[in-house]
Protein backbone atom coordinates (compact mmCIF):
# COMPACT_ATOMS: atom_id res chain seq x y z
CA UNK A 1 0.00 0.00 0.00
CA UNK A 2 1.50 3.33 -1.07
CA UNK A 3 1.58 6.40 1.24
CA UNK A 4 -1.43 7.99 -0.47
CA UNK A 5 -3.53 4.88 0.00
CA UNK A 6 -2.47 4.65 3.64
CA UNK A 7 -3.50 8.27 4.18
CA UNK A 8 -6.89 7.66 2.55
CA UNK A 9 -7.43 4.55 4.68
CA UNK A 10 -6.58 6.44 7.87
CA UNK A 11 -9.06 9.15 6.94
CA UNK A 12 -11.71 6.52 6.26
CA UNK A 13 -11.04 4.78 9.58
CA UNK A 14 -11.26 8.06 11.48
CA UNK A 15 -14.43 9.15 9.67
CA UNK A 16 -16.26 5.86 10.19
CA UNK A 17 -15.11 5.60 13.82
CA UNK A 18 -16.36 9.10 14.61
CA UNK A 19 -19.65 8.38 12.82
CA UNK A 20 -20.17 5.13 14.74
CA UNK A 21 -19.27 6.69 18.09
CA UNK A 22 -21.42 9.76 17.48
CA UNK A 23 -24.47 7.85 16.31
CA UNK A 24 -24.22 5.34 19.17
CA UNK A 25 -23.96 8.19 21.67
CA UNK A 26 -26.94 9.97 20.08
CA UNK A 27 -29.04 6.80 20.04
CA UNK A 28 -28.33 5.74 23.60
CA UNK A 29 -27.87 9.10 25.38
CA UNK A 30 -31.32 8.97 27.09
CA UNK A 31 -30.00 6.10 29.24
CA UNK A 32 -28.10 8.54 31.48
CA UNK A 33 -31.49 9.74 32.74
CA UNK A 34 -32.67 6.23 33.59
CA UNK A 35 -33.00 4.76 37.06
CA UNK A 36 -31.59 1.59 38.56
CA UNK A 37 -33.69 -1.53 37.93
CA UNK A 38 -35.02 -3.64 40.79
CA UNK A 39 -33.58 -6.79 39.21
CA UNK A 40 -29.91 -7.50 40.05
CA UNK A 41 -29.01 -3.79 40.29
CA UNK A 42 -29.79 -4.05 44.00
CA UNK A 43 -27.48 -6.95 44.73
CA UNK A 44 -24.82 -5.70 42.32
CA UNK A 45 -24.77 -2.07 43.48
CA UNK A 46 -27.44 -0.56 45.72
CA UNK A 47 -27.56 -3.17 48.50
CA UNK A 48 -23.98 -4.37 48.11
CA UNK A 49 -22.09 -2.95 51.07
CA UNK A 50 -18.68 -3.67 49.53
CA UNK A 51 -19.58 -1.85 46.31
CA UNK A 52 -21.31 1.13 47.93
CA UNK A 53 -18.19 1.72 50.03
CA UNK A 54 -16.34 2.62 46.83
CA UNK A 55 -12.67 1.76 46.37
CA UNK A 56 -11.26 0.30 49.57
CA UNK A 57 -8.53 -2.21 50.36
CA UNK A 58 -11.11 -4.46 51.97
CA UNK A 59 -13.30 -4.17 48.90
CA UNK A 60 -10.42 -4.97 46.58
CA UNK A 61 -9.77 -8.18 48.48
CA UNK A 62 -13.47 -9.00 48.43
CA UNK A 63 -13.66 -8.71 44.63
CA UNK A 64 -11.18 -11.57 44.21
CA UNK A 65 -12.47 -13.81 47.00
CA UNK A 66 -16.24 -13.37 46.78
CA UNK A 67 -18.79 -15.53 44.96
CA UNK A 68 -21.47 -12.89 45.52
CA UNK A 69 -24.44 -13.16 43.14
CA UNK A 70 -23.26 -16.70 42.30
CA UNK A 71 -20.40 -15.44 40.16
CA UNK A 72 -16.70 -14.77 40.29
CA UNK A 73 -16.01 -11.65 38.23
CA UNK A 74 -13.63 -9.38 40.17
CA UNK A 75 -13.15 -6.82 37.39
CA UNK A 76 -16.89 -6.29 37.13
CA UNK A 77 -17.10 -5.62 40.87
CA UNK A 78 -14.10 -3.31 40.61
CA UNK A 79 -15.74 -1.31 37.82
CA UNK A 80 -18.89 -0.83 39.94
CA UNK A 81 -16.76 0.31 42.87
CA UNK A 82 -15.00 2.85 40.68
CA UNK A 83 -18.39 4.16 39.54
CA UNK A 84 -19.49 4.59 43.15
CA UNK A 85 -16.24 6.36 43.94
CA UNK A 86 -16.85 8.80 41.06
CA UNK A 87 -20.66 9.14 40.88
CA UNK A 88 -21.87 7.86 44.22
CA UNK A 89 -25.24 6.19 43.74
CA UNK A 90 -26.39 8.50 40.95
CA UNK A 91 -27.69 6.02 38.34
CA UNK A 92 -26.84 8.34 35.45
CA UNK A 93 -23.10 7.88 35.96
CA UNK A 94 -23.39 4.11 36.17
CA UNK A 95 -25.44 4.01 32.98
CA UNK A 96 -22.96 6.36 31.34
CA UNK A 97 -20.13 3.91 31.99
CA UNK A 98 -22.06 1.11 30.28
CA UNK A 99 -22.66 3.37 27.29
CA UNK A 100 -19.00 4.39 27.21
CA UNK A 101 -17.92 0.76 26.92
CA UNK A 102 -20.55 0.04 24.26
CA UNK A 103 -19.19 2.91 22.18
CA UNK A 104 -15.63 1.66 22.66
CA UNK A 105 -16.69 -1.85 21.70
CA UNK A 106 -18.36 -0.60 18.53
CA UNK A 107 -15.29 1.30 17.37
CA UNK A 108 -12.95 -1.53 18.35
CA UNK A 109 -15.04 -4.06 16.42
CA UNK A 110 -14.88 -1.87 13.33
CA UNK A 111 -11.12 -1.29 13.55
CA UNK A 112 -10.21 -4.91 14.33
CA UNK A 113 -12.48 -6.36 11.63
CA UNK A 114 -11.07 -3.89 9.12
CA UNK A 115 -7.54 -4.90 10.10
CA UNK A 116 -8.36 -8.57 9.64
CA UNK A 117 -10.39 -8.34 6.43
CA UNK A 118 -9.12 -5.18 4.72
CA UNK A 119 -12.76 -4.25 4.08
CA UNK A 120 -13.65 -1.06 5.97
CA UNK A 121 -17.05 -0.70 4.30
CA UNK A 122 -18.39 -4.11 5.28
CA UNK A 123 -16.67 -3.91 8.67
CA UNK A 124 -18.41 -0.60 9.30
CA UNK A 125 -21.80 -2.15 8.55
CA UNK A 126 -21.12 -5.03 10.96
CA UNK A 127 -20.08 -2.56 13.67
CA UNK A 128 -23.18 -0.43 13.04
CA UNK A 129 -25.45 -3.48 13.33
CA UNK A 130 -23.68 -4.36 16.57
CA UNK A 131 -24.11 -0.81 17.89
CA UNK A 132 -27.71 -0.21 16.87
CA UNK A 133 -29.46 -3.57 17.16
CA UNK A 134 -32.35 -3.61 19.68
CA UNK A 135 -31.28 -6.99 21.08
CA UNK A 136 -28.24 -5.23 22.52
CA UNK A 137 -30.23 -2.65 24.48
CA UNK A 138 -30.34 -4.91 27.54
CA UNK A 139 -26.55 -5.15 27.78
CA UNK A 140 -26.18 -1.38 27.62
CA UNK A 141 -29.22 -0.10 29.53
CA UNK A 142 -28.94 -2.47 32.51
CA UNK A 143 -26.32 -1.45 35.07
CA UNK A 144 -26.02 -5.03 36.34
CA UNK A 145 -24.98 -6.11 32.83
CA UNK A 146 -21.77 -4.13 33.07
CA UNK A 147 -20.13 -7.55 32.82
CA UNK A 148 -21.39 -7.84 29.22
CA UNK A 149 -19.90 -4.64 27.87
CA UNK A 150 -16.74 -4.90 29.99
CA UNK A 151 -15.92 -8.50 29.06
CA UNK A 152 -16.55 -7.74 25.37
CA UNK A 153 -14.14 -4.81 25.59
CA UNK A 154 -11.38 -7.19 26.73
CA UNK A 155 -12.44 -9.75 24.12
CA UNK A 156 -11.93 -7.20 21.36
CA UNK A 157 -8.57 -6.16 22.81
CA UNK A 158 -7.61 -9.84 22.80
CA UNK A 159 -8.66 -10.21 19.16
CA UNK A 160 -6.74 -7.07 18.21
CA UNK A 161 -3.58 -8.31 19.93
CA UNK A 162 -4.02 -11.71 18.29
CA UNK A 163 -4.35 -10.13 14.85
CA UNK A 164 -1.07 -8.26 15.39
CA UNK A 165 0.53 -11.50 16.54
CA UNK A 166 -0.58 -13.29 13.37
CA UNK A 167 0.81 -10.50 11.19
CA UNK A 168 4.20 -10.53 12.90
CA UNK A 169 4.46 -13.42 15.35
CA UNK A 170 6.15 -12.88 18.68
CA UNK A 171 5.62 -14.53 22.04
CA UNK A 172 5.07 -11.24 23.81
CA UNK A 173 2.20 -10.38 21.44
CA UNK A 174 0.57 -13.74 22.07
CA UNK A 175 1.14 -13.15 25.79
CA UNK A 176 -0.66 -9.80 25.61
CA UNK A 177 -3.62 -11.49 23.93
CA UNK A 178 -3.63 -14.08 26.72
CA UNK A 179 -3.61 -11.36 29.38
CA UNK A 180 -6.58 -9.63 27.75
CA UNK A 181 -8.38 -12.98 27.65
CA UNK A 182 -7.75 -13.49 31.37
CA UNK A 183 -9.08 -9.99 32.12
CA UNK A 184 -12.17 -10.70 30.04
CA UNK A 185 -12.85 -13.91 31.95
CA UNK A 186 -12.58 -11.92 35.19
CA UNK A 187 -15.31 -9.63 33.88
CA UNK A 188 -17.67 -12.38 32.64
CA UNK A 189 -16.87 -16.06 32.24
CA UNK A 190 -19.09 -16.34 29.14
CA UNK A 191 -15.84 -15.69 27.24
CA UNK A 192 -14.72 -19.31 27.80
CA UNK A 193 -15.57 -19.97 24.14
CA UNK A 194 -13.06 -17.36 22.91
CA UNK A 195 -10.22 -19.85 22.11
CA UNK A 196 -12.55 -21.54 19.62
CA UNK A 197 -13.21 -18.14 18.05
CA UNK A 198 -9.47 -17.73 17.49
CA UNK A 199 -9.45 -21.03 15.60
CA UNK A 200 -12.32 -19.79 13.44
CA UNK A 201 -10.53 -16.53 12.68
CA UNK A 202 -7.48 -18.55 11.61
CA UNK A 203 -9.67 -20.05 8.86
CA UNK A 204 -11.13 -16.69 7.84
CA UNK A 205 -10.37 -13.83 7.63
CA UNK A 206 -6.76 -14.42 8.79
CA UNK A 207 -6.33 -17.43 6.44
CA UNK A 208 -3.38 -18.81 8.39
CA UNK A 209 -1.14 -21.41 6.83
CA UNK A 210 1.47 -23.63 8.53
CA UNK A 211 4.83 -21.86 8.80
CA UNK A 212 8.17 -23.72 9.31
CA UNK A 213 9.91 -23.23 12.68
CA UNK A 214 6.76 -21.81 14.27
CA UNK A 215 4.34 -23.54 16.63
CA UNK A 216 1.15 -24.85 14.95
CA UNK A 217 -1.78 -22.49 15.29
CA UNK A 218 -3.65 -25.03 17.42
CA UNK A 219 -0.74 -25.58 19.83
CA UNK A 220 -0.39 -21.89 20.59
CA UNK A 221 -4.02 -21.89 21.80
CA UNK A 222 -3.28 -24.34 24.64
CA UNK A 223 -2.79 -21.57 27.27
CA UNK A 224 -6.07 -20.00 26.17
CA UNK A 225 -7.92 -23.29 26.56
CA UNK A 226 -6.27 -23.86 29.94
CA UNK A 227 -7.56 -20.50 31.18
CA UNK A 228 -11.01 -21.29 29.79
CA UNK A 229 -11.10 -24.61 31.67
CA UNK A 230 -9.95 -22.93 34.90
CA UNK A 231 -12.57 -20.19 34.56
CA UNK A 232 -15.28 -22.76 33.82
CA UNK A 233 -14.41 -24.68 36.98
CA UNK A 234 -14.51 -21.57 39.15
CA UNK A 235 -17.79 -20.45 37.59
CA UNK A 236 -19.52 -23.80 38.03
CA UNK A 237 -18.43 -23.89 41.67
CA UNK A 238 -19.60 -20.31 42.28
CA UNK A 239 -23.00 -20.89 40.67
CA UNK A 240 -23.54 -24.22 42.42
CA UNK A 241 -22.53 -22.86 45.84
CA UNK A 242 -24.71 -19.79 45.34
CA UNK A 243 -27.77 -21.87 44.47
CA UNK A 244 -28.13 -20.34 40.99
CA UNK A 245 -27.64 -23.59 39.08
CA UNK A 246 -30.87 -25.47 38.41
CA UNK A 247 -30.93 -29.19 39.10
CA UNK A 248 -31.79 -31.84 36.52
CA UNK A 249 -34.80 -32.67 38.66
CA UNK A 250 -36.07 -29.11 38.27
CA UNK A 251 -35.36 -28.94 34.52
CA UNK A 252 -34.57 -32.32 32.87
CA UNK A 253 -31.83 -32.51 30.27
CA UNK A 254 -34.31 -33.24 27.46
CA UNK A 255 -36.21 -30.03 28.26
CA UNK A 256 -32.97 -28.07 28.33
CA UNK A 257 -31.91 -29.42 24.95
CA UNK A 258 -35.32 -28.62 23.46
CA UNK A 259 -35.24 -25.08 24.84
CA UNK A 260 -31.66 -24.61 23.61
CA UNK A 261 -32.56 -25.57 20.03
CA UNK A 262 -35.65 -23.36 19.95
CA UNK A 263 -33.85 -20.45 21.62
CA UNK A 264 -30.97 -20.55 19.09
CA UNK A 265 -33.49 -20.16 16.28
CA UNK A 266 -35.59 -17.63 18.19
CA UNK A 267 -32.57 -15.36 18.64
CA UNK A 268 -32.05 -15.48 14.88
CA UNK A 269 -35.70 -14.60 14.33
CA UNK A 270 -35.45 -11.66 16.72
CA UNK A 271 -32.31 -10.52 14.91
CA UNK A 272 -34.36 -10.15 11.70
CA UNK A 273 -37.58 -9.01 13.40
CA UNK A 274 -36.81 -7.58 16.86
CA UNK A 275 -40.33 -7.50 18.27
CA UNK A 276 -41.63 -8.60 21.65
CA UNK A 277 -38.31 -8.08 23.43
CA UNK A 278 -38.49 -8.56 27.19
CA UNK A 279 -36.16 -8.26 30.16
CA UNK A 280 -37.26 -11.76 31.19
CA UNK A 281 -38.58 -14.71 29.20
CA UNK A 282 -40.25 -17.35 31.42
CA UNK A 283 -39.21 -20.96 30.99
CA UNK A 284 -41.97 -22.71 29.00
CA UNK A 285 -44.02 -25.42 30.68
CA UNK A 286 -43.71 -27.45 27.47
CA UNK A 287 -42.36 -26.92 23.95
CA UNK A 288 -44.28 -28.48 21.03
CA UNK A 289 -42.33 -31.31 19.41
CA UNK A 290 -42.79 -29.84 15.94
CA UNK A 291 -41.08 -26.64 17.05
CA UNK A 292 -38.10 -28.54 18.47
CA UNK A 293 -37.82 -30.71 15.35
CA UNK A 294 -38.09 -27.69 13.06
CA UNK A 295 -35.43 -25.77 15.00
CA UNK A 296 -33.06 -28.75 14.95
CA UNK A 297 -33.59 -29.26 11.21
CA UNK A 298 -32.92 -25.61 10.43
CA UNK A 299 -29.72 -25.52 12.50
CA UNK A 300 -28.45 -28.73 10.89
CA UNK A 301 -29.25 -27.52 7.37
CA UNK A 302 -27.44 -24.21 7.88
CA UNK A 303 -24.44 -26.00 9.42
CA UNK A 304 -24.22 -28.46 6.51
CA UNK A 305 -24.46 -25.53 4.07
CA UNK A 306 -21.65 -23.52 5.67
CA UNK A 307 -19.33 -26.54 5.71
CA UNK A 308 -20.03 -27.21 2.04
CA UNK A 309 -19.38 -23.54 1.23
CA UNK A 310 -16.30 -23.26 3.45
CA UNK A 311 -13.83 -23.01 0.56
CA UNK A 312 -15.83 -20.57 -1.59
CA UNK A 313 -17.53 -18.54 1.13
CA UNK A 314 -15.47 -18.88 4.31
CA UNK A 315 -17.26 -15.96 5.96
CA UNK A 316 -20.34 -18.19 6.26
CA UNK A 317 -18.25 -20.78 8.06
CA UNK A 318 -16.65 -18.34 10.50
CA UNK A 319 -19.79 -16.27 11.07
CA UNK A 320 -22.15 -19.18 11.65
CA UNK A 321 -19.85 -21.12 13.95
CA UNK A 322 -18.99 -17.89 15.80
CA UNK A 323 -22.71 -17.58 16.55
CA UNK A 324 -23.17 -21.18 17.71
CA UNK A 325 -19.95 -21.46 19.71
CA UNK A 326 -20.18 -18.13 21.55
CA UNK A 327 -23.86 -18.78 22.34
CA UNK A 328 -23.26 -22.29 23.71
CA UNK A 329 -22.09 -21.30 27.26
CA UNK A 330 -25.41 -19.50 27.88
CA UNK A 331 -27.80 -21.63 25.81
CA UNK A 332 -29.08 -23.40 28.93
CA UNK A 333 -27.61 -26.89 28.85
CA UNK A 334 -26.08 -25.83 32.15
CA UNK A 335 -29.12 -23.90 33.38
CA UNK A 336 -28.40 -20.90 35.58
CA UNK A 337 -31.42 -18.92 36.70
CA UNK A 338 -35.09 -19.31 35.75
CA UNK A 339 -35.03 -17.66 32.30
CA UNK A 340 -35.50 -19.59 29.05
CA UNK A 341 -33.40 -17.08 27.09
CA UNK A 342 -32.14 -13.50 27.42
CA UNK A 343 -31.44 -10.67 24.98
CA UNK A 344 -28.10 -9.97 26.67
CA UNK A 345 -26.83 -13.39 25.64
CA UNK A 346 -26.72 -12.18 22.02
CA UNK A 347 -24.25 -9.34 22.61
CA UNK A 348 -21.27 -11.33 21.29
CA UNK A 349 -22.91 -14.16 19.29
CA UNK A 350 -24.79 -11.92 16.85
CA UNK A 351 -21.48 -10.53 15.59
CA UNK A 352 -20.98 -13.81 13.73
CA UNK A 353 -24.35 -13.58 12.00
CA UNK A 354 -23.77 -9.90 11.17
CA UNK A 355 -20.48 -10.86 9.48
CA UNK A 356 -21.98 -13.74 7.51
CA UNK A 357 -24.96 -11.71 6.30
CA UNK A 358 -22.99 -8.58 5.45
CA UNK A 359 -20.43 -10.44 3.34
CA UNK A 360 -23.15 -12.57 1.71
CA UNK A 361 -25.28 -9.56 0.77
CA UNK A 362 -22.23 -7.73 -0.56
CA UNK A 363 -21.33 -10.72 -2.73
CA UNK A 364 -24.88 -10.94 -4.09
CA UNK A 365 -25.15 -7.23 -4.86
CA UNK A 366 -21.69 -7.14 -6.47
CA UNK A 367 -22.44 -10.12 -8.67
CA UNK A 368 -25.62 -8.47 -9.88
CA UNK A 369 -23.81 -5.13 -10.28
CA UNK A 370 -26.20 -3.36 -7.96
CA UNK A 371 -25.51 0.40 -8.02
CA UNK A 372 -23.38 1.63 -5.12
CA UNK A 373 -25.79 4.44 -4.38
CA UNK A 374 -28.73 2.03 -4.14
CA UNK A 375 -26.72 -0.31 -1.87
CA UNK A 376 -25.80 2.58 0.41
CA UNK A 377 -29.43 3.69 0.53
CA UNK A 378 -30.56 0.21 1.56
CA UNK A 379 -27.96 0.15 4.35
CA UNK A 380 -29.06 3.54 5.65
CA UNK A 381 -32.73 2.51 5.60
CA UNK A 382 -31.89 -0.69 7.48
CA UNK A 383 -29.86 1.15 10.12
CA UNK A 384 -32.56 3.82 10.48
CA UNK A 385 -35.17 1.12 11.06
CA UNK A 386 -33.02 -0.63 13.64
CA UNK A 387 -32.27 2.66 15.39
CA UNK A 388 -35.93 3.58 15.73
CA UNK A 389 -36.72 0.16 17.19
CA UNK A 390 -33.76 0.46 19.55
CA UNK A 391 -34.91 3.91 20.66
CA UNK A 392 -38.36 2.48 21.41
CA UNK A 393 -36.93 -0.51 23.29
CA UNK A 394 -34.60 1.77 25.25
CA UNK A 395 -37.57 3.79 26.50
CA UNK A 396 -38.89 0.76 28.37
CA UNK A 397 -35.70 0.69 30.45
CA UNK A 398 -36.38 4.10 32.00
CA UNK A 399 -37.34 2.55 35.33
CA UNK A 400 -38.56 -0.71 36.83
CA UNK A 401 -42.21 0.20 36.46
CA UNK A 402 -42.06 0.79 32.71
CA UNK A 403 -39.72 -2.17 32.14
CA UNK A 404 -41.86 -4.81 33.83
CA UNK A 405 -45.12 -3.34 32.57
CA UNK A 406 -43.75 -3.86 29.06
CA UNK A 407 -42.57 -7.38 29.94
CA UNK A 408 -46.12 -8.30 30.96
CA UNK A 409 -47.42 -6.89 27.67
CA UNK A 410 -45.17 -9.07 25.49
CA UNK A 411 -44.94 -12.30 27.53
CA UNK A 412 -47.36 -14.68 29.23
CA UNK A 413 -47.29 -16.27 32.69
CA UNK A 414 -44.41 -14.05 33.72
CA UNK A 415 -44.28 -14.41 37.52
CA UNK A 416 -40.98 -12.53 37.80
CA UNK A 417 -42.38 -9.51 35.93
CA UNK A 418 -45.46 -9.44 38.19
CA UNK A 419 -43.26 -9.64 41.28
CA UNK A 420 -40.85 -6.91 40.22
CA UNK A 421 -43.60 -4.62 38.96
CA UNK A 422 -45.26 -5.03 42.35
CA UNK A 423 -42.05 -3.96 44.09
CA UNK A 424 -41.91 -0.86 41.86
CA UNK A 425 -45.56 -0.05 42.57
CA UNK A 426 -44.97 -0.39 46.31
CA UNK A 427 -42.01 1.96 46.06
CA UNK A 428 -44.39 4.48 44.46
CA UNK A 429 -46.77 4.09 47.39
CA UNK A 430 -49.34 1.97 45.51
CA UNK A 431 -49.36 -0.87 48.03
CA UNK A 432 -52.77 -2.37 47.23
CA UNK A 433 -51.89 -2.54 43.51
CA UNK A 434 -48.59 -4.10 44.52
CA UNK A 435 -50.37 -6.77 46.58
CA UNK A 436 -52.49 -7.66 43.54
CA UNK A 437 -49.39 -8.23 41.39
CA UNK A 438 -47.67 -10.25 44.12
CA UNK A 439 -50.75 -12.44 44.30
CA UNK A 440 -50.74 -12.82 40.52
CA UNK A 441 -47.07 -13.83 40.60
CA UNK A 442 -47.94 -16.52 43.16
CA UNK A 443 -50.91 -17.68 41.05
CA UNK A 444 -48.63 -18.11 38.04
CA UNK A 445 -45.91 -19.79 40.10
CA UNK A 446 -47.01 -20.93 43.57
CA UNK A 447 -43.37 -21.83 44.38
CA UNK A 448 -42.12 -18.27 43.74
CA UNK A 449 -40.60 -17.75 47.20
CA UNK A 450 -39.53 -14.16 46.47
CA UNK A 451 -43.12 -13.20 45.66
CA UNK A 452 -44.32 -14.83 48.90
CA UNK A 453 -41.63 -12.96 50.84
CA UNK A 454 -42.34 -9.60 49.18
CA UNK A 455 -46.09 -10.00 49.62
CA UNK A 456 -45.57 -10.78 53.31
CA UNK A 457 -43.44 -7.64 53.74
CA UNK A 458 -46.15 -5.47 52.22
CA UNK A 459 -48.92 -7.13 54.20
CA UNK A 460 -46.97 -6.23 57.35
CA UNK A 461 -46.74 -2.61 56.14
CA UNK A 462 -50.52 -2.66 55.61
CA UNK A 463 -51.06 -3.94 59.16
CA UNK A 464 -52.06 -7.43 58.07
CA UNK A 465 -49.46 -9.35 60.05
CA UNK A 466 -51.53 -12.54 60.44
CA UNK A 467 -51.72 -12.94 56.65
CA UNK A 468 -48.03 -12.11 56.35
CA UNK A 469 -47.07 -15.03 58.60
CA UNK A 470 -48.58 -17.50 56.11
CA UNK A 471 -46.57 -16.10 53.17
CA UNK A 472 -43.34 -15.96 55.16
CA UNK A 473 -43.86 -19.63 55.98
CA UNK A 474 -44.53 -20.40 52.30
CA UNK A 475 -41.34 -18.59 51.28
CA UNK A 476 -39.40 -20.68 53.79
CA UNK A 477 -41.14 -23.88 52.66
CA UNK A 478 -39.92 -23.39 49.11
CA UNK A 479 -36.53 -22.01 50.17
CA UNK A 480 -35.60 -23.36 53.62
CA UNK A 481 -32.40 -21.32 53.79
CA UNK A 482 -34.14 -18.00 53.07
CA UNK A 483 -32.37 -15.88 55.68
CA UNK A 484 -34.45 -12.72 55.22
CA UNK A 485 -37.73 -14.63 55.45
CA UNK A 486 -36.66 -16.31 58.70
CA UNK A 487 -35.59 -12.94 60.10
CA UNK A 488 -38.75 -11.07 59.12
CA UNK A 489 -41.01 -13.87 60.31
CA UNK A 490 -39.16 -13.80 63.61
CA UNK A 491 -39.85 -10.08 63.93
CA UNK A 492 -43.58 -10.51 63.24
CA UNK A 493 -43.84 -13.36 65.74
CA UNK A 494 -41.96 -11.25 68.30
CA UNK A 495 -44.51 -8.45 67.86
CA UNK A 496 -47.29 -11.00 68.34
CA UNK A 497 -45.70 -12.13 71.62
CA UNK A 498 -44.64 -15.54 70.31
CA UNK A 499 -41.12 -15.42 71.75
CA UNK A 500 -40.42 -19.11 71.22
CA UNK A 501 -41.40 -19.05 67.55
CA UNK A 502 -39.54 -15.77 67.02
CA UNK A 503 -36.36 -17.15 68.56
CA UNK A 504 -36.51 -20.29 66.44
CA UNK A 505 -36.70 -18.34 63.17
CA UNK A 506 -34.13 -15.74 64.18
CA UNK A 507 -31.71 -18.55 65.07
CA UNK A 508 -32.34 -20.04 61.61
CA UNK A 509 -31.58 -16.65 60.06
CA UNK A 510 -28.28 -16.44 61.96
CA UNK A 511 -27.50 -20.05 61.03
CA UNK A 512 -27.92 -19.57 57.28
CA UNK A 513 -26.33 -16.11 57.25
CA UNK A 514 -24.62 -14.01 56.26
CA UNK A 515 -25.05 -12.44 59.70
CA UNK A 516 -26.33 -8.87 59.51
CA UNK A 517 -26.66 -6.31 62.26
CA UNK A 518 -30.47 -6.36 62.00
CA UNK A 519 -30.61 -10.07 62.82
CA UNK A 520 -28.47 -9.57 65.91
CA UNK A 521 -30.64 -6.61 66.96
CA UNK A 522 -33.84 -8.64 66.58
CA UNK A 523 -32.40 -11.52 68.60
CA UNK A 524 -31.37 -9.03 71.29
CA UNK A 525 -34.99 -7.83 71.43
CA UNK A 526 -36.05 -11.34 72.48
CA UNK A 527 -33.51 -11.43 75.30
CA UNK A 528 -34.60 -7.96 76.43
CA UNK A 529 -38.21 -9.18 76.53
CA UNK A 530 -37.08 -12.08 78.72
CA UNK A 531 -34.97 -9.90 80.98
CA UNK A 532 -31.74 -11.59 79.87
CA UNK A 533 -29.92 -8.28 79.70
CA UNK A 534 -26.32 -9.51 79.49
CA UNK A 535 -27.09 -11.75 76.49
CA UNK A 536 -28.92 -8.85 74.83
CA UNK A 537 -26.00 -6.48 75.46
CA UNK A 538 -23.53 -8.95 73.94
CA UNK A 539 -25.61 -9.29 70.76
CA UNK A 540 -26.01 -5.51 70.48
CA UNK A 541 -22.27 -5.00 70.81
CA UNK A 542 -21.77 -7.56 68.02
CA UNK A 543 -24.30 -5.69 65.89
CA UNK A 544 -22.38 -2.46 66.44
CA UNK A 545 -19.15 -4.17 65.42
CA UNK A 546 -20.82 -4.92 62.09
CA UNK A 547 -22.29 -1.42 61.78
CA UNK A 548 -21.03 1.23 64.18
CA UNK A 549 -23.63 3.70 62.90
CA UNK A 550 -26.63 1.56 63.87
CA UNK A 551 -28.58 4.12 65.90
CA UNK A 552 -31.34 1.76 67.08
CA UNK A 553 -28.74 -0.67 68.45
CA UNK A 554 -27.01 2.11 70.40
CA UNK A 555 -30.40 3.14 71.80
CA UNK A 556 -31.42 -0.41 72.81
CA UNK A 557 -28.00 -0.99 74.38
CA UNK A 558 -28.61 2.17 76.41
CA UNK A 559 -31.95 0.76 77.55
CA UNK A 560 -30.23 -2.47 78.66
CA UNK A 561 -27.63 -0.46 80.60
CA UNK A 562 -30.42 1.53 82.28
CA UNK A 563 -32.08 -1.68 83.42
CA UNK A 564 -28.78 -2.76 84.95
CA UNK A 565 -28.31 0.61 86.67
CA UNK A 566 -25.34 1.60 84.52
CA UNK A 567 -26.57 5.14 83.90
CA UNK A 568 -23.29 6.60 82.67
CA UNK A 569 -22.88 3.96 79.99
CA UNK A 570 -26.57 4.26 79.11
CA UNK A 571 -26.28 8.03 78.59
CA UNK A 572 -23.23 7.53 76.38
CA UNK A 573 -25.12 4.95 74.27
CA UNK A 574 -28.06 7.35 73.83
CA UNK A 575 -25.69 10.15 72.79
CA UNK A 576 -24.08 7.84 70.22
CA UNK A 577 -27.52 6.89 68.92
CA UNK A 578 -28.36 10.58 68.42
CA UNK A 579 -25.03 11.28 66.74
CA UNK A 580 -25.86 8.50 64.25
CA UNK A 581 -29.49 9.59 63.83
CA UNK A 582 -30.39 13.01 65.31
CA UNK A 583 -34.06 12.32 64.56
CA UNK A 584 -34.29 9.18 66.72
CA UNK A 585 -36.91 10.42 69.21
CA UNK A 586 -36.71 7.35 71.48
CA UNK A 587 -33.02 7.99 72.16
CA UNK A 588 -33.70 11.67 72.83
CA UNK A 589 -36.42 10.87 75.37
CA UNK A 590 -34.26 8.22 77.03
CA UNK A 591 -31.37 10.64 77.36
CA UNK A 592 -33.63 13.31 78.87
CA UNK A 593 -34.95 10.79 81.40
CA UNK A 594 -31.40 10.01 82.58
CA UNK A 595 -30.43 13.67 82.73
CA UNK A 596 -33.52 14.44 84.87
CA UNK A 597 -32.43 11.77 87.33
Amino acid sequence: MNPLQRTDLKKTLWAVSVFLAGMTLFLYHPVVNHDFINLDDWQYVLNNREVTAGLTLRGLGWTFTSFHASNWHPLTWLSHMIDVEIYGLDPGGHHGTNLFFHILNTVLLFLILTRMTGAPGKSGIVAALFAFHPLHVESVAWVAERKDVLSTFFLFLMLGAYALYVERPGRWKCGIALVFFALGLMAKPMLVSAPFLLLLLDVWPLRRRPVPDRPPSKTEKIPFFALAVLSSGITLYAQASGGAMRSLEAIPLADRAANALVSAVTYMGKMFWPAGLSVFYPYPAAIPFWKVLGAAALLVLITVFVFREKARRPWFFTGWLWYLISLFPVIGIVQVGPQSMADRYTYIPLIGLFIALTWAVDETLSRRRFPVFASASLVLILLAGLSSTTWFQLSHWKNSRSLFTHALEVTENNALAHNNLAVALADDGEREAAVNHFQEAIRVNPRHFSAHFNLANHLVALGRGDQAVFHYREAIRFNPGYTAAHNNLGVVLLRQGNLEGAEAHLLEALKHGPVKEGMLFNMAMIFVSRGENEKAAQLLREALEVNAGYAEAHNLLGVVYMKEGRKGEAAESFRRALSCDPGLEAARLNLKAIERD
